[in-house]
């Protein structure tokens, strides 16, 4: 009771006045059918600005799970992709075994650097979750770096932007001929430049090559599928053919690495990649 009278002696004078302005309100609103419309119509328009904003405070406490969810589906959608499997035809084609050669791990970017010339990504899965430094890191639009270390909990990317970047790439050329069969294979290097285009390098100037060619990744790597989408040839600007023997192409990238959110790893099974690797160290043949 002495906590009411408090409450009373401290904000009296304010209740009071909401009070006697509630019964003013009330009056205006009985005395006669215009005054109600007025209130009725402001009210519902008040009622209805309110029902919005729950109902977007509703979507954005959901948004989180639907996130989840498409990255889940994603995920399912790169490991059904060719390119993540390879065949094996035994007993001369009688029987046929697909086997998974690679497998996608759903991640997103917590944290960045963006404004130098050796850009790198902080991802939230590290080796508590298979990932392992080498490992690619795509989005669905195309590629965003390479996993250079990890923790239990998070890993960090060398992203695309960033001058020790290297990636296999090769030109799909818009008109297959005899001439442009797309064996033309390069790198990928960014030089500090701008974050829309790379450069495309070690592509000799006898194969033919335009603005408008795809540039895919060559698969002549382990951190990379093969035929995922980087970019396309947005110029090739003219150099001095005495000095080099190397076309200058410039890349417009498929995706925008600075702005990325939900990225996915990319995992080789880890039996066929030592399989793989002790193939190449071995070398040769005996007879």
């Amino acid at each position: 009771m002495g906590s009411l009278l408090q409450l009373f002696a401290r904000f009296g004078n304010l209740l009071t006045l909401l009070f006697l302005e509630g019964i003013c309100l009330m009056l205006i609103v009985q005395s006669g059918p215009k005054q109600k419309d007025v209130w009725l119509n402001s009210t519902g328009l008040a009622v209805n600005a309110a029902n919005e904003k729950i109902s977007w405070l509703r979507s954005y406490v959901g948004l989180q799970q639907q996130v989840a969810d498409l990255k889940a589906a994603n995920t399912l959608r790169h490991n059904a992709q060719p390119e993540a499997r390879y065949d094996n035809v035994l007993v001369k084609d009688t029987l046929r075994i697909s086997d998974t050669l690679y497998s996608y791990i759903a991640a997103t970017v917590i944290s960045r650097s963006i404004y130098g010339a050796n850009n790198t990504l902080i991802i939230n899965r590290g080796g508590a979750h298979g990932v392992e430094k080498g490992m690619g890191v795509i989005c669905d639009k195309g590629i965003v770096g390479i996993v250079a270390d990890t923790s239990r909990y998070f890993s960090k990317v060398i992203s695309i932007l960033n001058t020790k970047s290297r990636v296999s790439a090769s030109v799909i050329s818009q008109k297959t001929t005899p001439e442009k069969n797309n064996d033309t294979f390069g790198v990928l290097v960014w030089e500090n430049g701008s974050s829309e285009e790379a450069n495309l390098t070690d592509i000799p100037r006898y194969h033919e090559v335009q603005v408008g060619d795809t540039i895919l990744t060559s698969g002549y790597s382990f951190a990379f599928p093969k035929g995922h989408p980087i970019g396309i040839i947005k110029s090739i600007p003219g150099s001095d053919p005495v000095k080099t023997s190397m076309h200058a192409i410039k890349v417009g990238l498929s995706n925008d690495p600075i702005r990325v959110q939900h990225v996915y790893i990319v995992k080789m099974d880890k039996q066929k990649k030592e399989d793989l690797l002790r193939i190449e160290k071995d070398g040769g043949y005996e007879q």
